[in-house]
């Protein structure tokens, strides 16, 4: 069972629409709508990490500058969330702190992960390159 900040967090994407499973040292969350990634959240030091993973296709193994100039683009707008390479993949991080549990601030460090994410989207072409369907992006 998760410790008592990461089962406050979890109540607190309870109200984002999120299905939550409780693990021994995690969270995963489930979003029920396409715009709500599957996420999960572990401690790290003094917080939570928040972790997003996302599959990418063939192209941007076969155009490595190019997937990586897409992360760092996503990267110089992001404000609390960092994009990079994965094992097949795109993981996005972001860490909250554990003084920090208050419903007011974590729904705005929360607003702001997700407005983070949606940011690439915005790029259909790149997106449609790199990721097997533009829904992969967002689920």
């Amino acid at each position: 069972m998760a410790d008592a900040f990461l089962t406050q967090i979890g109540a607190h994407l309870k109200g984002y629409g999120y299905r939550i499973e409780d693990e021994k040292d995690s969270l995963t969350a489930y979003g029920d709508r396409i715009s709500l990634p599957t996420l999960t959240v572990s401690r790290a030091g003094p917080g939570a990490i928040i972790t997003i993973r996302f599959t990418v296709g063939e192209e941007a193994s076969d155009d490595k500058p190019g997937f990586l100039s897409f992360l760092n683009g996503a990267n110089r707008t992001a404000i609390v969330a960092r994009f990079y390479e994965g094992d097949r993949g795109m993981i996005i991080e972001a860490w909250y702190p554990l003084e920090d549990v208050d419903e007011q601030r974590f729904r705005a460090f929360f607003n702001q992960l997700i407005e983070d994410i949606n940011a690439p989207k915005r790029n259909e072409e790149l997106v449609a390159k790199y990721f097997h369907s533009k829904s992969t992006i967002s689920s």
